[in-house]
C-alpha cells in the first residue's frame, strides 16, 4: 500500500507544477499576443495576394501592399512586446531565491 501511495504522489508531481506554472500566466496578456501574430499572419497572406495580383498585371496595388507590410510589421511588433512583458512578469513571478538553488 505504501508503494502505491508514494507512486501516486510521484505520477501527480508534474499535474500540481503544471497548475502551478498556469496560474502563475497572465492569459489575458498571452490571448492579445497570439490574436496579434494570428492577425499579422492573416495580413501577411493578403499581402502576398496583392504581389500574386501585381505579378499578374495589376499594377494599382502598390499602396495597399505597402500599407498591408506596415501594419503586419505593427502587428507583430505588437505582438513581441506582449510576449515579452509576459515572460518579465512570470520571471518575477517565479523568481527563486540563489539561496534555494543548487550549486
Amino acid at each position: 500500500m505504501e508503494q502505491l501511495t508514494q507512486t501516486i504522489q510521484i505520477a501527480l508531481a508534474p499535474v500540481f507544477l503544471l497548475v502551478a506554472m498556469g496560474s502563475l500566466l497572465n492569459v489575458d496578456i498571452i490571448n492579445w499576443s497570439i490574436a496579434l501574430c494570428v492577425a499579422c499572419g492573416i495580413v501577411v497572406c493578403l499581402m502576398v495576394a496583392m504581389l500574386i495580383l501585381m505579378g499578374s498585371g495589376q499594377q494599382a496595388l502598390w499602396t495597399p501592399v505597402a500599407a498591408s507590410f506596415i501594419v503586419a510589421m505593427l502587428l507583430l511588433l505588437a505582438a513581441l512586446v506582449l510576449f515579452m512583458l509576459e515572460v518579465r512578469l512570470a520571471i518575477r513571478t517565479i523568481h527563486v531565491p540563489s539561496a534555494l538553488l543548487e550549486r
